[in-house]
């Protein structure tokens, strides 16, 4: 694997990682409003990688 995709693949991880702690921030303040901070988290993300 070379440099270029390991920087990839630790990005992709650390995304998730973002999301995993989102999530559990949500559970624990039980919001609507948290999750939906998080599902627009992941579209601006992904609209993100589109225009990467």
């Amino acid at each position: 694997m070379n440099t270029f995709r390991k920087i990839q693949f630790a990005e992709q991880r650390i995304d998730e990682l973002k999301l995993l702690i989102r999530h559990w921030k949500s559970c624990q303040d039980s919001s609507e409003t948290v999750s939906l901070e998080i599902i627009g988290g992941v579209e601006l993300q992904d609209s993100e990688q589109e225009a990467a």
